[in-house]
């Protein structure tokens, strides 16, 4: 054979289509590859309310009362206003034979009245002239 056939037969060869057979298993799997780059900065959010950042946001509310020949015994410290939070409270007396019967606070959670410490007491003996006191603590909130 001459070269020039070889070459005819060669360029024939590659020139078929291949056949086609199964396909082979999968291999395994590769490694895994690079960390991309960080994405960018997020939107800011909204400004949150201003919270209590000093003791000047605070006020204390003091209620004092004469408890003679007066029932019920009952006196209240109250916020100036129903968006101020109340915080804390107490009461005293200067009872000898009274007992304090309430000492708690009054319209906490409520939005349309105005937070309050209540005190009262129970069996008092109001022979002499005694007093009750009441107090609250509030945060201003305008």
């Amino acid at each position: 054979m001459r070269l020039s056939q070889l070459l005819f037969i060669g360029l024939l060869l590659f020139a078929l289509p291949a056949c086609d057979g199964a396909a082979g298993a999968d291999g395994q799997t590769g490694p895994a590859g690079l960390d991309g780059i960080d994405g960018g900065d997020g939107v800011d959010g909204e400004t949150g309310a201003d919270g209590v950042s000093s003791k000047s946001s605070l006020y204390l509310v003091e209620e004092n009362a004469v408890l003679s020949g007066r029932w019920p015994p009952l006196l209240i410290a109250e916020c100036n206003d129903a968006n101020d939070v109340l915080l804390t409270g107490g009461c005293s007396h200067t009872l000898e034979n009274g007992q304090m019967d309430r000492s708690w606070p009054v319209f906490s959670t409520d939005p349309a009245e105005n937070a309050r410490w209540e005190c009262a007491v129970g069996n008092p003996d109001l022979t002499d002239t005694q007093m009750l006191f009441a107090r609250a603590v509030c945060i201003d909130v305008p």
